[in-house]
């Protein structure tokens, strides 16, 4: 009698086991995608100034936008050699001279890109801050590049791999710094290309953002 029940129990292990390994070898098959940060870059871009037919036209002082650049190595196990899409998490820590407030303040947003093409390995995702925010904050009229601090980014999506956690972030200068500053936060200010005049730009360069599509 006993050895009908003990066959029963190594039948239910071995069904637990073999369902764990399933959804092991499941989860694993998801990893299609790497995407690792190589170089994040920031430079000043003055506004682009387009000729146009019809409206009348206007004299005004070019300001200065922040561009954030990031290159990735990429690669992509699907056919297609597409990546539908990544997270970017931006920092961007600058002097705070807003007001009365005194010390450095950071601005974060989060934009996805979709439709990385990996077919040459390499692709690069773009942000910008607009020259009136830069100004409240660095208190100069046209802000320069030595007016920034540091710029970082931290990058996520399905699919992608995480054996290399520690090179899906990268900064200009200080390593991860928004892990461990305490400055306030700013949301909203850091834009998609695709809400500046560089909308038609470089078109082929960057991959679009899910909310400019």
């Amino acid at each position: 009698m006993k050895t009908p029940i003990f066959l029963s129990r190594i039948l239910s292990f071995s069904l637990v086991t073999l369902g764990s390994a399933a959804l092991l070898s499941s989860a694993s098959g998801q990893v299609l995608h790497e995407a690792l940060v190589k170089k994040v870059e920031t430079s000043m871009q003055q506004t682009p100034n387009f000729a146009v037919a019809g409206p009348k036209d206007k004299r005004w002082d070019p300001l200065e936008w922040l561009e954030i650049e990031v290159e990735l190595d990429v690669d992509s196990k699907a056919p297609t050699k597409i990546i539908p899409e990544i997270t970017a998490t931006f920092y961007l820590a600058l002097p705070n001279k807003s007001g009365n407030a005194s010390g450095n303040v950071m601005l974060t947003d989060r934009i996805t890109f979709v439709n990385i093409r990996a077919h040459s390995g390499k692709a690069y995702l773009i942000a910008y801050v607009n020259p009136d925010t830069l100004t409240r904050f660095t208190g100069e009229e046209k802000a320069k590049e030595n007016d920034i601090l540091s710029a970082g980014v931290e990058i996520e999506g399905a699919g992608l791999s995480i054996a290399k956690r520690d090179k899906m972030m990268g900064s200009t200068k200080a390593g991860a710094w928004w892990k461990e500053v305490t400055y306030p936060r700013e949301q909203g200010m850091i834009l998609t290309k695709g809400k500046t005049p560089f909308a038609l730009l470089w078109f082929d360069r960057y991959p679009q953002t899910r909310d400019d599509r």
